[in-house]
């Protein structure tokens, strides 16, 4: 969800002031492997996990059958097996982008930045332009082809308000939607546009599907003037 929101593991100060987090410590990982041999991909990934740094793998009784966690320092990788029936949805379409934010300094300090044509609102406080870092500084993952299909089946028995509008921050563990303004859309907008131009995954479709949220229509509206300026500059380029 960050990866596609912002190109991060968390996002950037909005203009409103506010600051999608994720509840950290832990800073996790969620990771899902169709597979026909699970326990002996489990134990593969026990045998390997000091080579990668990781303190401890394992599974703990309680937890979901198909689940098996690595932890180390204040990080949690957790692997997840996935059933064939998600397939169709989790069948990776596209490349996330996941990258340090801006505020913690790339492996050199060298980083090139994908610009957008459109200034930020005077009061942004950062903005929605799209650092991307060096390959060694950065990963790109393989996103699904349906991203809110497959957060339907992660969060069953959650909020179901939480897929209303997934390209806005709202509380996993609540479903309460956060208290945004509407530059704060503008720039979320503006960096699905920069994730979009860049090939990464992107929340941009998902304005157009917002509803149950304050500023539906105003997400609504942001696509259809995006969608219009996109157009324009296929149709005129530079």
């Amino acid at each position: 969800i960050f990866a596609m929101r912002y190109g991060q593991t968390r996002g950037d100060l909005l203009p409103s002031g506010l600051q999608d987090l994720p509840t950290i410590p832990p800073l996790d990982m969620d990771t899902y492997v169709f597979t026909d041999h699970w326990n002996e991909v489990r134990t593969m990934i026990g045998t390997l996990a000091q080579d990668f740094n990781f303190t401890w793998c394992g599974f703990q009784h309680g937890w979901p059958k198909g689940h098996t966690s690595c932890l180390r320092a204040d990080a949690e990788l957790e692997i997840n097996y996935a059933p064939p029936s998600w397939a169709p949805d989790v069948f990776p379409m596209t490349r996330c982008l996941v990258q340090a934010p801006r505020d913690v300094p790339p492996q050199n300090g060298s980083q090139h930045e994908i610009e957008i044509k459109e200034d930020p609102p005077p009061t942004t406080t950062t903005s929605p332009r799209l650092q991307v870092r060096p390959s060694r500084d950065r990963i790109e993952l393989p996103c699904p082809r349906d991203p809110r299909s497959l957060m339907r089946h992660i969060w069953k028995g959650r909020n179901a308000n939480l897929l209303d509008c997934l390209a806005l921050p709202s509380s996993l563990r609540t479903g309460d939607i956060a208290d945004i303004s509407k530059a704060d859309l503008a720039w979320m907008m503006d960096r699905s546009i920069a994730l979009q131009k860049a090939g990464f995954a992107n929340m941009m479709e998902y304005f157009k599907e917002c509803r149950n949220h304050p500023h539906e229509e105003y997400a609504r509206k942001l696509y259809a003037d995006r969608q219009a300026m996109l157009l324009e500059e296929v149709a005129n380029p530079i």
